[in-house]
């Protein structure tokens, strides 16, 4: 009696990973984005320029670089741009902001003037 063993040629098995690959990856891209709507308000800069509000209202780095943005091309919208922010991130959180983001907005208001 002669046993005989079927092989899947391997083309054929490379085209089940590439599909299984595929779609794992398809499920991973489609799965809920954590961003809301809120956190894509947008704030007015002027009434020709807008920005998408995408501040991380507990990341003193955030502020930082968000202060040397303003300081480097909105200047004379510093009191704006800072209470826009400050009022979205007390809103956001509930409580005020701590003084050390503002003086890290400041810092980087700052450097982005020089």
């Amino acid at each position: 009696m002669r046993i005989v063993q079927h092989r899947l040629p391997l083309k054929n098995i490379f085209l089940f990973f590439m599909i299984m690959l595929v779609g794992v990856t398809l499920i991973a891209c489609s799965a809920p984005h954590k961003q809301t709507n809120k956190e894509r308000k947008v704030f007015h800069i002027t009434n020709n320029q807008l920005r998408f509000n995408i501040a991380e209202c507990n990341d003193i780095d955030d502020w930082y670089l968000d202060g040397y943005r303003t300081g480097k091309s909105y200047s004379q919208y510093k009191e704006k741009m800072f209470s826009q922010r400050r009022n979205y991130c007390e809103e956001s959180t509930g409580k005020k902001i701590n003084k050390k983001f503002q003086k890290s907005w400041e810092n980087g208001y700052k450097k982005g003037r020089i």
